[in-house]
């Protein structure tokens, strides 16, 4: 037991390990906070049992003392103050050099002690130096600072925090407890140095726009800014303002252009209430430039700022432009072509004053069947669309039953479960898609079903019945090759009654 809280111990324990094992992260990060931990309580004694003396006598005493006691040796290691964590870390970004989240994790320690912006700087240089080819270390190094400016309070005003944890020296880190009440303290954001934060980000950013002048730089510092926003209520921040129109400037004044920071520009216009400039930006973009023609969400993003702000120009106009530009085959125009058939579909109003506005969009619905049959759900990425014009197909047929016309009703499911391969194309899983498919399924049968009830004694009676038979034949097949036997089972069953 004599080696109990003994520093000594707990490094060549730390060390044996990381011979074993010297590329362990977490191996590393503990023999940081070991010393940190060490240094800490070291002063903390040197402030309660001897606060008259300054380092100066500290420092003569302890080399002139031929003691080796604890207490001595306690005393020199005081000497080195942060060298030691500072050698661990070098030693540890030797083995493991590229891991750039590795370096952040100690910035991560030292914020939780005192007396550690010396080995901030530090670590932060040797990032900047290694690093700075890398988007994701820029943007780390960011989200640290901002992290460290809104979290982060004088440690001076928690270090006391730790009185009732003192006497367990057999802890290398530090207690969950001491870490939750200082979160508790660190709180309140009344008192956040926002025009600190600011200059700080503003200088990581344009360093790292002017070292890797790219589309990804500029759009994930763009984007950085933007959630900064959203999250902190910034949106009155002049200062704020000012950094991502610099940011936009320089990407525009560099060359820098694509279609996500169009998107970004436009949003961002929107966002300041700039609505004509950010029509005039997807204007000229789209309709003069000719730029990026072929990405769908920029014409939708478009759409949308129309209608939501009541702009001159109308969504179905954009869109139909859209759809005279893009090409069929290209995943974009059934893009545009779904979003478009939503709207109008929204819009339309009472079927029984709407026969034209129906017809086009019937029209408009056959070509989205017939697109849906091509490739442009071929990669795994595109399941979003297969469930898109699911939706389309349910949210018609609800449409046509609620218009109460017999005949409407039966020209959209034949076009759903005849007329096109939608069924064989059609990828569902057991969530919301599951029950559209049977919502569709099973109010065609009812609709059958209920006109097969009336009192008619004609052959309409009996084409209705097999209107009905036909449609549960249809879901039983479908079922059955989507393997779900529980739902085969129902449609059998319904059969059978």
């Amino acid at each position: 037991m004599a080696g109990i809280g003994s520093i000594r111990n707990a490094r060549v324990l730390l060390q044996r390990g990381l011979r074993i094992n010297p590329t362990s992260e977490d191996l590393w990060i503990q023999y940081f906070h070991l010393e940190l931990h060490y240094i800490q309580k070291l002063r903390g004694r040197r402030n309660i049992l001897q606060p008259e003396w300054d380092k100066e006598d500290k420092i003569r005493q302890t080399l002139t003392s031929e003691k080796k006691s604890e207490e001595v040796n306690e005393a020199e290691e005081a000497l080195y103050d942060n060298l030691l964590p500072l050698i661990v870390y070098k030693n540890a970004i030797k083995a493991i050099p590229k891991t750039v989240s590795f370096r952040f994790r100690f910035l991560d320690l030292c914020s939780k002690f005192s007396d550690t912006e010396s080995i901030e700087q530090e670590i932060r240089s040797s990032i900047e130096l290694d690093c700075s080819d890398s988007v994701d270390a820029w943007l780390i190094q960011a989200k640290h600072v901002l992290e460290s400016g809104t979290v982060r309070q004088d440690v001076d005003d928690t270090s006391n925090i730790e009185d009732d944890t003192s006497d367990d020296e057999n802890k290398v880190v530090g207690s969950e407890d001491l870490r939750k009440r200082k979160l508790e303290a660190n709180h309140d954001t009344s008192n956040i140095d926002w025009d600190t934060i600011l200059t700080k980000l503003n200088n990581i950013l344009e360093k790292s726009t002017d070292r890797i002048s790219s589309n990804e730089m500029y759009l994930n510092a763009i984007r950085f800014l933007k959630e900064m926003i959203v999250t902190w209520h910034l949106d009155g921040n002049d200062r704020m303002v000012n950094i991502i129109d610099q940011l936009f400037g320089k990407a525009s004044d560099r060359g820098i252009e694509s279609y996500n920071l169009t998107i970004e520009s436009a949003h961002w216009l929107v966002l300041r209430g700039k609505i004509s400039e950010a029509n005039d930006l997807f204007y000229k973009t789209l309709l003069i430039d000719g730029r990026f023609v072929t990405h769908a969400q920029l014409w939708i993003q478009w759409s949308d700022v129309c209608r939501m702000h009541k702009t001159t120009l109308s969504p179905e106009f954009i869109l139909q432009r859209a759809l005279g530009l893009v090409p069929m085959h290209d995943k974009a125009h059934f893009e545009i072509a779904s979003t478009l058939f939503v709207y109008q579909l929204q819009s339309i109003g009472s079927y029984e004053e709407n026969s034209a506005k129906i017809q086009s969009l019937t029209t408009l619905f056959d070509k989205l069947l017939l697109l849906s049959a091509q490739d442009v759900f071929s990669t795994a990425d595109d399941i979003s669309l297969s469930s898109r014009m699911l939706n389309i197909c349910a949210s018609y047929l609800q449409y046509a039953i609620l218009a109460k016309d017999t005949e409407f009703i039966r020209s959209i499911y034949t076009r759903i479960f005849y007329s096109s391969s939608f069924l064989n194309n059609c990828e569902i899983d057991h969530g919301d898609s599951m029950e559209k498919i049977q919502y569709m399924f099973d109010a065609s049968i009812s609709v059958e079903q209920e006109l097969a009830r009336k009192p008619r004694k004609d052959w309409r009676t009996r084409a209705q019945s097999v209107q009905s038979r036909r449609l549960i034949d249809t879901a039983v097949a479908f079922f059955e090759r989507k393997g779900i036997h529980k739902l085969t089972m129902f449609y059998k069953n319904r059969c059978n009654n």
